[in-house]
């Protein structure tokens, strides 16, 4: 890969950056110029989509956006139990989007639910989508092991650079933030092994997929989230 091409996409990877009270928090799934009534969701930050933006980040010390975004999207984990401050963009989020209670369809969050992405407006709201937005309503449960996976590269990153003062993990809400998507995926059911069952029609990537059962790729995806939680 040429200087050139690098160059380029760091510099469209800069000006997809999103901002909440002038901090970085994430990037935009498009910038392309495209009309208004097709850009869906084109402005939202999506979790799975910024995992590969935030190793970019990471490889280039660049490691606030990716500690902003943590501690954001962590911010907006369904937790009806949690009652302490927290630090940092964790409480500012928590904050304003503590008792705004979302219902999709009449059903109440899942405990530990991470959103699928998230817009900041122009007037500094903060608006998560939790599938609600989706076209098939799938429960974004992916988003939570992307999470976990990405924290433990940010932490890596931290040692890497010798700076212990920037870790985050082992604050009180990163632990139970932690906890919770563990809940979710090792609640006590009929598998002998610690694996993700996908019912049909679970499955989709803007329309539903004829995948279901236990495919590789989401078994893959499991392992090393815990993996990650494990460190």
């Amino acid at each position: 890969m040429n200087n050139q091409m690098v160059k380029a996409a760091q510099e469209r990877l800069k000006l997809s950056i999103m901002s909440y009270q002038q901090q970085p928090v994430g990037t935009v799934a498009s910038k392309e110029p495209v009309p208004q009534e097709e850009q869906l969701n084109y402005g939202h930050c999506f979790v799975r989509d910024f995992i590969p933006s935030g190793l970019a980040f990471l490889m280039q010390g660049e490691r606030e956006i990716v500690r902003n975004f943590l501690e954001f999207t962590l911010g907006l984990q369904s937790d009806k139990l949690w009652t302490k401050d927290g630090e940092g963009l964790f409480a500012q989020v928590r904050k304003t989007w503590q008792g705004k209670e979302l219902l999709i369809d009449g059903i109440r969050l899942g405990e530990g639910l991470m959103p699928a992405s998230f817009e900041v407006t122009s007037t500094q709201n903060i608006e998560p989508d939790f599938g609600q937005r989706a076209i098939g309503r799938v429960t974004p449960v992916d988003s939570g092991l992307w999470w976990i996976i990405l924290l433990r590269a940010y932490e890596k990153a931290c040692q890497i650079a010798n700076r212990p003062d920037e870790s985050i993990v082992h604050r009180l809400e990163f632990q139970r933030g932690i906890q919770l998507i563990l809940d979710i995926c090792l609640s006590q059911r009929f598998d002998m092994t610690p694996t993700l069952l996908v019912p049909e029609a679970a499955f989709m990537i803007d329309r539903r997929m004829a995948v279901y059962g236990h495919p590789l790729e989401i078994q893959a995806l499991f392992h090393q989230a815990l993996y990650a939680a494990r460190h």
